[in-house]
């Protein structure tokens, strides 16, 4: 498990040097200098602050979403190290690495992984509401984005249509027990559809979509610190069209698949930041990538040393 995440740490951190350096190229030295002068350590710090509290309602969440359809017992201070490794997945195409959360709850709790697996697919499903939220914020606000918010709509709607065909899901394991090697996947594939249609009900999906938005904002706020050191004026129009931008170079990112959004996210990021912010290039970017390292870059950083310490954890088992 270590390897295979320092491996694609690597790698990735080549690829996001040569996505960086490639939009750097098209900026104005001199300018791109000044805009890193205006990025303070109390900024950045502050920066990290906001990003933090996202964690830890995240974090809440998880561990409330667990209570939900675990039958073993499930330590609180593990399982929430068991939130932190997944950060380390955002390396992965649309975060699926993150079901090695179940692997963990499995392996330490004795649960079953069929049934915890479902976990991250409501997080998934309930962050992607709430930047569909804050996405919808900015179509009331400004009249922009109409189309990527009813694409999204159509595209969370059809899921969870999907996962809440119960009679389709017994179809399954029907066909999937009158095989014989079937049979042996047709027990925990009930455990996984039961846990889905559980965690995606309209009280969990509620709840863990309002604790989305509230700490989806919050990281969101940072960035527009970020964007108020280039000037940018204080004002609550500004702050939502940041939210809006944040949202929708996230949204982007997801949709593309590539892991972590790399060169996908900072390019919606500096090019809407540009339209409808009026921000200059060099300024974009400054932000841009200022507002990655501490997000995505310390996020997987974080992940990586939970995973080791599940490692450890998990070897004296």
């Amino acid at each position: 498990m270590r390897q295979i995440s320092r491996g694609k740490l690597i790698g990735l951190m080549i690829i996001a040097g040569v996505v960086w350096s490639s939009l750097g190229v098209f900026s104005d030295w001199e300018h791109l200098a000044a805009s890193l002068r205006q990025i303070s350590l109390k900024r950045m710090l502050l920066v990290l602050g906001l990003s933090s509290v996202n964690y830890w309602i995240r974090l809440a969440r998880f561990n409330w979403l667990t209570g939900r359809v675990a039958v073993a017992p499930i330590k609180k201070d593990i399982n929430s190290m068991i939130f932190f490794s997944g950060l380390s997945m955002n390396l992965t195409p649309g975060r699926v690495g993150e079901v090695v959360k179940a692997f963990y709850q499995q392996k330490l709790f004795g649960e079953s992984a069929a049934r915890m697996a479902p976990i991250v697919l409501a997080e998934r499903l309930a962050d992607s509401l709430a930047m569909l939220v804050m996405i919808g914020v900015g179509v009331l606000s400004f009249r922009m984005g109409e189309e990527m918010f009813l694409g999204l709509l159509i595209i969370v709607g059809f899921i969870v249509f999907i996962l809440h065909r119960r009679n389709l899901g017994r179809k399954v394991v029907e066909i999937l027990a009158g095989f014989p090697r079937g049979r042996k996947l047709a027990e925990p594939f009930s455990r996984l559809l039961s846990s889905s249609f559980n965690l995606t009900g309209w009280q969990p999906m509620a709840v863990g979509t309002l604790m989305g938005v509230v700490a989806w904002v919050f990281e969101a706020a940072g960035l527009w610190v970020l964007f108020l050191a280039a000037g940018i004026d204080v004002s609550i129009k500004t702050f939502i069209m940041t939210m809006f931008i944040f949202a929708a170079a996230a949204a982007a990112g997801f949709v593309s698949i590539i892991p972590g959004g790399l060169g996908v996210n900072e390019i919606s990021t500096i090019g809407l930041g540009q339209k409808l912010l009026g921000l200059g290039y060099p300024d974009a970017l400054v932000a841009t990538f200022a507002f990655r390292a501490v997000t995505l870059w310390f996020g997987i950083m974080l992940g990586i040393m939970s995973l080791m310490y599940l490692e450890r954890v998990r070897s004296k088992e």
